[in-house]
């Protein structure tokens, strides 16, 4: 069995969506070959048609009649174990056998980055303008929602990356100016603060970039509750309540 083999029986219609005479007849005809590679009666091997036909509607539906065929001529070739004789277990082995191969992962494997490929190359891609605009929206809503736990005592669960961001966002708009104070305060909590495990799992760029992040979003964290403290009013951009649809 190679890979060549496998990717080949792979371009037929998956047993999930066969009708049941066609079904039915296919397995026919594999059991057909099947004995007869084996030295065995038709007759005989026949009486489990039936019984793979439903196996490999409930379990195997993934698969294609050829890749059955094919597990089965892997399975007579002894890849899968010693063949003693034709059972309906034996059958079930072989089949089992076929899944788990390395060969076939291997195939699966090419079918869904290609299957991705496939997902991101028909995605309709948005303009820069409406880039800016979902950024922008995405920054309001982590400060309103941020600006809301201040206000009512209660800490966020905060994004590091997403907060340096809406950091960087205020920035702009001009509503917060460098200070070395909250910097340097910023920075010794980010020595001392351990990133959530899920979160630090997904970031994968590199420990400078990880560390700056944190570092401006805990700037972000100080200001708002400084000026809350003092009294002052988050002031931010007035958008609409319903994001565009740009998917």
């Amino acid at each position: 069995m190679t890979v060549d083999a496998i990717r080949e029986a792979r371009r037929s219609a998956k047993i999930a969506t066969l009708d049941e005479f066609t079904l039915q007849a296919g397995v026919r005809e594999i059991m057909r070959e099947t004995a007869a590679m084996n030295g065995k009666d038709y007759t005989i091997v026949s009486q489990f048609s039936s019984l793979l036909t439903r196996k490999l509607r409930t379990e195997f539906g993934g698969l294609t009649l050829d890749e059955v065929q094919l597990a089965f001529h892997a399975g007579t070739e002894e890849e899968f174990g010693k063949n003693y004789n034709i059972t309906y277990a034996t059958l079930l082995l072989w089949l089992r056998g076929y899944v788990s191969d390395r060969r076939v992962a291997l195939v699966y494997e090419e079918e869904r980055k290609a299957a991705v490929r496939k997902r991101k190359a028909s995605a309709p891609q948005m303009s820069g303008a409406q880039i800016r605009d979902l950024m922008m929206r995405s920054n309001i809503e982590l400060l309103q929602r941020r600006w809301k736990d201040i206000v009512e005592g209660r800490d966020s669960f905060e994004v590091p990356r997403a907060g340096a961001l809406a950091f960087d966002y205020l920035v702009e708009l001009g509503e917060i100016r460098p200070d070395s104070r909250r910097r340097k305060a910023a920075e010794v909590m980010a020595d001392i603060e351990t990133p959530h495990p899920f979160l630090a799992a997904l970031d994968k760029a590199g420990a400078a970039e990880v560390r700056e992040a944190s570092v401006r979003n805990i700037e972000l964290r100080l200001f708002l509750r400084d000026l809350y403290k003092s009294g002052g009013v988050l002031r931010l951009p007035a958008v609409d309540n319903d994001m565009p649809n740009y998917l």
